[in-house]
């Protein structure tokens, strides 16, 4: 009996399974090259952060600083208090939480794509003066803003173009951030202005102070008065201050200033101290540096003391020079001529 050939199962097994290897193979190196790739870009990715991290820490950011959902992170700081967004765009936020003790600005600007908690000033934060630097912008919402009186700022030096805030009313109050273009070279100086009523450097030159200080025999009496009053109701006393102020020689500082002596006390002192403010200012920098500033000038005379004849002058103007160099402002002592009239107002007093 013929016997019927069949083909054997191993052979047929055999071409199957080489088949089936080749597409496991192509399937295990697809797989593996996604994972390879998802775990580099991964890494990349985590890298950046690191990076990104390590970047704004390293510019004074603390990382309490770094969110991505500023108004997440305001009703957390915020919680239990009205708050309401304020102007914003897409490098700047602002937030105002009404609180029991007034309204407080939660600040954030954007940086290399994050936002950064820059406002309010804490131990963590060395935003002072409200001021925050976008790529083209600065954008002022520091102490001067609260002034209702102000309506816009402009340049200091002259008559520039005005720059107007951008208000949010909160109802009790109305609250402003000032959008400031850059000059990333030179220094720039802004002054606060009122539309109405303007605060030029008369008016507040005759607000300013003037106090007569006389101490003798262990005996005080004091008279103070406005720069305003006094030049209306004593004049002759202001135009003496005036003659002596003028007869200052300025070519000739004293620049030891004066030095008191305490083994030296002085059994009688007759000085007159004026001062006054010159406006509000914001000054920008280059190396995105700013600051908000009062304008003040002052000065003393002493008729007699330790330094009779001289006059002590002080200026705070960082109009003319940066704060960074300059953090005391100005002063110098010169000598005075003064007059006969003076002495005999003081004998008087």
């Amino acid at each position: 009996m013929e016997k019927e050939k069949v083909s054997s199962p191993v052979g047929s097994s055999g071409k199957l399974s080489k088949g089936t290897l080749a597409g496991s193979n192509e399937k295990y190196t697809v797989k593996s090259l996604v994972k390879k790739a998802s775990d580099f870009f991964i890494r990349i990715l985590a890298s950046a952060v690191v990076i990104l991290v390590a970047n704004l820490i390293l510019r004074g950011n603390l990382l309490s600083a770094i969110t991505l959902d500023p108004a997440s992170k305001v009703e957390k700081l915020a919680a239990g208090n009205k708050i309401m967004k304020g102007f914003s765009n897409d490098e700047f936020r602002i937030y105002y939480a009404e609180t029991e003790d007034g309204i407080i600005s939660y600040a954030f600007i954007k940086k290399l794509g994050v936002w950064l908690q820059e406002y309010p000033f804490d131990k963590n934060n060395r935003n002072i003066s409200g001021i925050s630097f976008g790529r083209k912008h600065a954008y002022y919402y520091g102490n001067f803003t609260s002034n209702d009186e102000y309506d816009f700022i402009t340049e200091a030096k002259d008559d520039g173009e005005r720059i107007y805030p951008n208000i949010t009313d909160l109802g009790s109050k109305k609250m402003v951030v000032y959008q400031i273009p850059l000059n990333m070279e030179d220094k720039m100086s802004y002054c606060f202005v009122d539309n109405e009523d303007v605060i030029n450097r008369e008016k507040l030159f005759l607000d300013g102070e003037v106090r007569f200080y006389k101490y003798t025999d262990g005996k005080t009496t004091e008279y103070y008065s406005t720069i305003g009053e006094l030049k209306a109701e004593k004049s002759y006393l202001w135009e003496l201050i005036e003659k002596c102020f003028e007869s200052a020689d300025t070519s000739n500082e004293i620049i030891d200033g004066r030095v008191y002596k305490s083994d030296k006390p002085e059994d009688t002192i007759w000085r007159i101290y004026v001062s006054y403010n010159t406006g509000d200012f914001i000054n920008l920098e280059p190396g995105r540096k700013g600051y908000d500033w009062t304008g003040k000038v002052s000065f003393d005379i002493e008729l007699k003391g330790q330094h009779p004849g001289t006059i002590a002058m002080y200026w705070r103007d960082y109009t003319k020079y940066s704060l960074y160099d300059k953090v005391s402002g100005e002063t110098a002592v010169y000598s005075v001529v003064v007059p006969e009239e003076l002495y005999a107002y003081f004998e008087e007093l």
